[in-house]
């Protein structure tokens, strides 16, 4: 049987009157989950042993019972934003040959090929269906941005995400008592772990109404959980306000890209645990840890492996990690023994690690990995546009602020162009600010001085 759902069983079986699940609206115990979860089973026959099943739905209470009704039918699960561009769901699903989505509505126009599961169907009762008594090797599937244009589709193991979780849950001893929120979208891999973290730990998993940072603030007031995750605008959002009510926080992690020092230094001077962390998809979420003790000492660093974890800095100076959490990319047959992050950093002498840039052309804002060389040609497809730079500026709200300068046509309107731009990318992936110039600057060698450009934007900071 699979053992993240004969762990379920018998946490049920042991704390039965344990609240697993909570929002505004109801809470529900370890055991009405499992009541309910093998009473709806028998809706998830049409997932075969090792299919890859995607789900763009709401995140909410269903999502976990989503996850693990695939997991218990031999299914990889592969969770995506349902509110992504159309071309842009088509594209992953194609990207890993998944035939089958699980959604909240019929999604128009989509591939005819798709079977689009809708998930009201999903809630009648149907006991007629059992437990699959072999598990996949492989539990998950996410994308994350990469050098090329496209996302990468990484493929996770039941081992990469029990070798993460525990790495976390010895470091903190996490157990039943605990709780957490889930403060991130468990499309990306921050927020799928939160889920299973929680279920490991035998812990309560807390819902706010929305992925906001209103929304995280009344949920931490509210549900007083034990742990949370955020990215740097959260991050910042927080510590404005009232940090009266993150007294019983075991933890905030503060992740996902850049993260500004001060809303850090400002909250641990305060009482407030912030631990700043490290890590990546491929990478299954944090590797390295910075303690509030260790911040106070060196705030500029990413702190130190998990006790499961081994980095070390290639001849080039890159960040290679080695651990049993390193997931490989879809289609390729071998495991990854050496995962090589494309980050620039060093390891000073009481082996804390220092993260000094990245190799790659794409940037972490609020969480988002954001692909420039996608949004450059896709802007460049416009007929408005004659020439265009897309970068990454320091910002303490984003940690990293997408933001363009363009050479533009006489026929150029603005409101035209962003309509352009929300037909063909990610809200997310839509330039923060723009700059307009006759002719970007080059270098001697022809390309797109992008150093001299970000000076347009810094000058007004």
């Amino acid at each position: 049987m699979n053992k993240i759902i004969n762990h379920i069983i018998k946490t049920a079986k042991t704390q039965p009157n344990s609240i697993f699940l909570e929002n505004s609206l109801q809470k529900v115990s370890w055991w009405q989950f499992f009541d309910q979860f093998e009473q709806k089973l028998g809706n998830f026959r049409f997932v075969q042993k090792n299919e890859i099943i995607a789900i763009a739905t709401e995140q909410g209470i269903n999502s976990v019972q989503l996850i693990l009704s695939i997991w218990a039918k031999g299914g990889i699960a592969m969770p995506i934003n349902p509110n992504s561009i159309i071309h842009e769901i088509e594209r992953k699903l194609q990207k890993v040959a998944c035939k089958k989505i699980i959604v909240q509505t019929k999604i128009p126009d989509l591939d005819e090929n798709i079977q689009q599961v809708i998930i009201s169907d999903l809630e009648k009762t149907n006991r007629n269906s059992e437990i699959l008594l072999t598990e996949s090797e492989n539990a998950l599937i996410l994308f994350t941005s990469g050098s090329t244009d496209e996302s990468k589709a990484v493929i996770f193991t039941f081992e990469n995400l029990l070798a993460s979780a525990n790495s976390f849950i010895e470091y903190f001893n996490a157990n039943s008592s605990d709780s957490w929120l889930l403060s991130l979208p468990i499309f990306h891999i921050g927020g799928f772990m939160i889920i299973f973290r929680t279920i490991l730990a035998k812990s309560t998993l807390y819902f706010p109404m929305q992925i906001q940072n209103e929304a995280i603030f009344e949920a931490i007031a509210k549900f007083k959980p034990s742990f949370i995750s955020v990215v740097n605008p959260t991050l910042s959002f927080l510590a404005k306000s009232n940090l009266e009510n993150y007294k019983n926080l075991r933890g905030i992690f503060a992740g996902g890209g850049p993260i500004t020092e001060n809303p850090i230094s400002e909250m641990i001077e305060k009482g407030i645990p912030v631990f700043k962390v490290y890590g990546s998809t491929e990478t299954t979420s944090m590797i390295t840890i910075l303690s509030p003790k260790g911040f106070l000492q060196k705030p500029k660093s990413a702190g130190k492996p998990f006790a499961n974890v081994k980095i070390f800095i290639s001849d080039e100076s890159e960040i290679v990690v080695e651990a049993k959490q390193i997931a490989r990319y879809f289609g390729e047959k071998n495991e990854i023994i050496n995962f090589h992050t494309k980050d620039i950093g060093k390891i000073d002498e009481d082996g804390f690690l220092f993260i000094e840039g990245r190799k790659s052309e794409f940037i972490i804002s609020g969480g988002e990995n954001i692909n420039l060389n996608k949004i450059e040609k896709v802007i460049k497809n416009c007929n408005q546009i004659k020439d265009c730079a897309v970068l990454g500026i320091s910002d303490n709200y984003w940690g990293e602020k997408l933001v363009a300068v363009l050479e533009i046509t006489n026929n150029f309107e603005m409101s035209n162009f962003i309509e352009f731009l929300s037909e063909n990318l990610d809200k997310w992936e839509i330039p923060k600010e723009f700059k307009i110039i006759n002719e970007l600057p080059k270098t001697e060698l022809g390309k797109v001085d992008k150093k001299s450009l970000k000076q347009l934007f810094l000058s007004n900071q």
